[in-house]
């Protein structure tokens, strides 16, 4: 028997920490969801038959949109006309080799894209020494 001065019984468990430890979970997931997807444009890409899957992350991701737009990090850095300028794209490769830290590039291309486009990034890429390798995005054939 309880008297009156005894507590009463809890009727359930105290569920407001673990609700403030879920949301704060659903807000880092979709903070950090929205970072990686940041750098990958969506377009279409070239299937390839032999391909080396590396875990390794990339440290630049290069996209060549179909209408040859070269976009690093969603900021454009080269817009295709006769008068290309693509001075940005050479300060960039530069700069990663003037501080001695060249990066890898990971080079995507849409596979309507022009080639002059692509070879204008490796060449600016290579010309100044501030990529240290560069891997190229497929598709994966379905078998």
């Amino acid at each position: 028997m309880r008297t009156a001065l005894e507590p009463a019984e809890p009727d359930g468990m105290n569920m407001t920490p673990m609700i403030d430890v879920t949301f704060q979970l659903i807000i880092f997931f979709m903070l950090v969801t929205d970072m990686s997807n940041r750098q990958v444009e969506k377009m279409r890409m070239p299937a390839a038959s032999k391909a080396i899957i590396d875990a390794q992350p990339a440290l630049v991701i290069v996209n060549v949109r179909r209408d040859g737009v070269v976009a690093i990090d969603g900021k454009v850095f080269v817009r295709p006309g006769p008068d290309a300028d693509t001075k940005r794209l050479d300060d960039f490769f530069a700069l990663h080799a003037a501080m001695g830290k060249p990066v890898t590039v990971h080079l995507r291309a849409d596979r309507s894209s022009e080639w002059q486009w692509v070879q204008l990034v490796m060449q600016s890429a290579t010309a100044h020494g501030g990529a240290a390798r560069m891997d190229f995005g497929a598709a994966i054939e379905p078998r």
